[in-house]
């Protein structure tokens, strides 16, 4: 798999594993980011798979699917879960080299348990590698960050590219 310029660069669940670049041969796609947390003995661990930013009441916000397991450690019992999730807060600050989506927090009901996902940092390189096409994006993320519609359209573009087949 190419490496497409997106790691997790901030986990906050103390829990959860540290995160790495993904490498090749793993199921997961760049856009689908870990996220893990505890309400008390209710654990919830998945993925949220970005498909699209845009906007609610003026404010950035990121869509995707969310899917994983919840776990009542209590009874052993445990819970697949997918769920939409449409209005998940989203900030972005950054440079011309590497821009930094912060997703989060956010609180959902999954399977009767309701629990607030913590946040989680995400960052895009310009990497100058040949092929990459993410280095414009991610340099016009700057002029574009006080401009709410420019910047949803921006981020849109770079998840297109992040889902292109490689």
């Amino acid at each position: 798999m190419k490496d497409p310029g997106i790691w997790i660069v901030e986990d906050t669940v103390k829990e959860a594993p540290s995160a790495s670049k993904p490498s090749g041969g793993t199921a997961t796609s760049p856009t689908a980011i870990p996220m893990r947390t505890a309400a008390g003995a209710v654990v919830f661990s998945g993925l949220l798979r970005l498909s699209q930013f845009g906007l609610h009441r003026s404010r950035l916000v990121a869509s995707g699917a969310l899917s994983g397991i919840v776990t009542d450690e209590a009874t052993g019992r445990t819970s697949n879960v997918i769920k939409a999730v449409w209005s998940l807060p989203a900030t972005v600050s950054g440079n011309p080299e590497s821009v930094f989506v912060r997703l989060g927090p956010m609180t959902v009901d999954l399977v009767g348990s309701v629990l607030t996902l913590l946040p989680s940092v995400l960052e895009v390189r310009a990497d100058a590698a040949p092929g990459n096409t993410l280095p414009p994006l991610v340099r016009s993320v700057v002029g574009v960050r006080d401009d709410p519609h420019a910047l949803a359209a921006v981020l849109n573009q770079m998840l297109d590219i992040l889902w292109a087949p490689v």
